[in-house]
């Protein structure tokens, strides 16, 4: 017997993120733009997708056979599709063929409509199985599982290949979503340790924080270093001052790339030691060389002082890439603030005609200070908040208009900047401002990929040691690092 490998609720959400991507793509097209034909991607489904309406009808054709299937299962019965007969190359193409051609013969309008009512109907179907039903026996037509795994089995997994080629094809970036089964459960567990806290002591915001920066992160949360990385303490002399960081190199000895990552805690807190299995990790996975930076900090110091050492410490870099195991190439990324830093950084850059990075890794930024999103309204609270009125924003951002640099997504131009990797966390209240730095980036001709983790909290990166996110992101940031041109 197959046993599903995600809950009922997980494949809900899997399916509602896959196929709101489509909607995105298709948002504000005409018929024409829908139809307009071009092969949508490499590999069988490009042999009889031709163009956007085609891929629409396709996935439509098979999420009406996977709530057949289920219906049918409910009902004690088996499916046509179910039927070992049905699983030959030629049957499969015909049906996919088949499918496709019918939906020609329907107006984009109403395919779309279509569309948007057949994956409510799923979901909603999905919906009435509690855990426990998700599980029960379903046998029919030579299949012995359970509702779950007949659902699993009629629906094929997520390819988000096409809609990143289509995304490409229509100057929209696609996001790719990152649904993993664990994610959801592991937040919650998270979430719920977190809440379940005694309170400690009651302090000003000032002191709270001065006791929150002396404390060490809990390995079994933050996970632990890779020592093969060969950690190492160094001092940035920069211009009036001196800085901390911890250089990650590779086993490789030849020369590569190098990475300054800047932490996240809101411009007023956070560590290099909080992000050692990220930057060390990073290394490892991009055979790159990161060097993780202690900037400084708010209140002591407010915009724009983090910001100037971002910048210092690409040049540093720069003129120490020898020593460091450099070969010229060197990328920005951060997490949170030290995003923000890091587009921040980037944007001054190109205004002041500095070298560029030839990469900006933004995971989970924060670039506005406004709360005017879809995100901060369902998801406010959620392991940190962004309300109005934050004791932290007010220790460092400045009084007044504030400038670009300090808020990336009020930059009214963001054309010639580095190619970009931006990360998200579904379950976060910055979650729009990726979502919409990533739209205007690719409006403004930068190349980028948005990566969404689905059912996950900010901060994951944080917290390797029980959210499965942060480590898929460590892989998928270092596979990502390995493209960097030469």
């Amino acid at each position: 017997m197959h046993t599903p490998t995600m809950s009922a609720a997980g494949a809900a959400e899997l399916i509602r993120a896959d196929r709101q991507l489509l909607l995105e793509l298709a948002d504000g097209l005409s018929e024409a733009r829908l139809r307009e034909p071009y092969r949508v991607t490499a590999g069988p489904l490009g042999h009889f997708c031709d163009s956007l309406h085609d891929l629409i009808a396709h996935i439509l054709m098979w999420d009406e056979i996977t709530l057949a299937v289920l219906r049918e299962a409910a009902a004690g019965r088996a499916h046509w599709s179910l039927d070992p007969g049905w699983e030959t190359a030629d049957a499969g193409s015909a049906l996919n063929l088949g499918g496709v051609a019918a939906g020609r013969h329907v107006s984009s309008a109403l395919l779309l409509h279509r569309f948007r009512a057949g994956v409510d109907a799923l979901i909603d179907e999905i919906s009435r199985y509690d855990e426990d039903a998700w599980l029960d026996p379903a046998t029919g037509g030579g299949f012995d599982g359970s509702i779950g795994a007949l659902a699993e089995y009629a629906a094929s997994p997520p390819d988000w290949t096409p809609y990143a080629h289509v995304g490409r094809h229509l100057g929209k970036p696609a996001r790719e979503i990152v649904a993993r089964p664990g994610f959801r459960a592991e937040t919650d567990e998270l979430l719920a340790r977190f809440a379940a806290q005694a309170p400690g002591e009651e302090l000003d915001p000032y002191a709270a924080l001065l006791r929150d920066r002396q404390e060490l992160p809990d390995p079994e949360l933050a996970g632990v270093v890779d020592l093969s990385t060969r950690p190492e303490d160094l001092e940035l002399r920069l211009p009036g001052r001196t800085l901390q960081a911890r250089v990650y190199r590779p086993r490789t000895g030849e020369p590569r790339p190098v990475v300054l990552w800047l932490h996240g805690g809101g411009f007023v807190g956070g560590d290099l030691r909080d992000i050692e299995y990220a930057t060390s990790g990073i290394a490892t996975a991009g055979q790159v060389v990161v060097v993780s930076l202690n900037y400084r900090l708010a209140p002591e110091d407010p915009f724009p002082a983090a910001l100037h050492d971002a910048l210092d410490a690409l040049d540093w870099i720069r003129e120490h890439r020898e020593e460091l195991g450099g070969d010229g190439r060197v990328v920005i990324g951060g997490q949170s603030a030290g995003a923000a830093l890091a587009a921040g950084a980037c944007l001054v850059a190109r205004d002041e005609h500095r070298p560029l990075p030839d990469r900006q890794v933004l995971c989970y930024p924060s670039l506005d200070d406004g709360q005017d999103t879809e995100s901060y309204r369902l998801f406010d609270g959620v392991f940190h908040s962004i309300a109005p009125g934050g004791w932290a924003d007010a220790q460092y951002f400045p009084a007044g208009d504030m400038p670009a640099a300090a808020v990336p997504l009020r930059a009214k131009d963001l054309s010639g900047l580095p190619r970009a990797l931006i990360l998200a966390a579904g379950r976060d209240p910055l979650r729009d401002d990726a979502r919409t730095y990533a739209d205007r980036l690719a409006a403004d001709g930068v190349p980028v990929r948005l990566v969404e983790y689905a059912e996950t909290m900010h901060a994951f990166l944080n917290f390797p040691g029980v959210l499965s996110a942060g480590r898929h992101a460590v892989e998928l940031i270092g596979a990502d690092l390995r493209s960097v041109p030469a």
